[in-house]
């Protein structure tokens, strides 16, 4: 299972900017890396677009998303409005047909029962980074930055990582079963390096050559007559 975490914007974009200062791609950053140690805790290869304050275009997202081949694509960004009293959070995906839309129900749904923000609920839109990846897609938007009131939530370290966990939750959620057999592949092939069977990590869809399975055998074969 591969997954793409996008932060949005970065470096010479800031993206949304509150009333008081706070930076749209300094808080997607902070959720982005906190939701890739999750999900990876739990076996799933994360590939970030970006990890530092950069600037990506949209262009580019795209293609390391598509040159990944990720089963899913994760757009994190925050909202801004010229009516400071707009607020809440929403998710997006390009059309109501598909895993894309189950996915952004899942995890809009986990995003308000933890930051208790209004319900905007899951739409459609045309962004580039949901109509060109191969694979589906999401974008959420955590909240209003032009909301006073969000705003100072979002300026708390310890709410992004609520909300990080709260997409977690909404991912596993959606995956269900997918991410158990992930995690039960990965510890078993912990436990056979553990073991000495095997000498490193592997992935787990990695195709193994008759050489390397003859080679596990004998070693097993030589650990039953020690």
């Amino acid at each position: 299972m591969r997954i793409v975490l996008d932060a949005g914007h970065g470096g010479v974009d800031p993206g949304a900017i509150g009333q008081a200062g706070l930076r749209e791609s300094e808080i997607v950053l902070t959720i982005t890396l906190k939701l890739a140690q999750l999900l990876e805790s739990v076996g799933i290869e994360v590939i970030l677009t970006r990890t530092t304050n950069q600037y990506i275009s949209l262009e580019e997202r795209v293609r390391i998303a598509n040159d990944s081949k990720a089963d899913y694509f994760i757009s994190i960004h925050a909202n801004s409005a010229t009516n400071k009293l707009a607020s809440g959070a929403e998710t997006y995906a390009y059309s109501k047909v598909g895993k894309s839309y189950i996915l952004a129900l899942d995890v809009q749904e986990d995003l308000i029962k933890s930051t208790g923000f209004l319900d905007r609920g899951v739409k459609t839109a045309n962004f580039a980074v949901l109509r060109e990846t191969d694979m589906p897609a999401i974008l959420v938007e955590i909240g209003f930055l032009s909301n006073a009131q969000e705003e100072s939530k979002l300026s708390n370290k310890e709410f992004l990582n609520r909300i990080a966990m709260a997409i977690y939750n909404g991912i596993a959620q959606y995956l269900n079963l997918e991410i158990k057999q992930q995690v039960d592949e990965v510890a078993a092939i912990k436990q056979l390096v553990q073991l000495g069977i095997i000498s490193q990590m592997h992935d787990v869809n990695e195709k193994l050559t008759w050489g390397q399975f003859a080679t596990i055998i004998l070693r097993v074969t030589n650990m039953e007559d020690n």
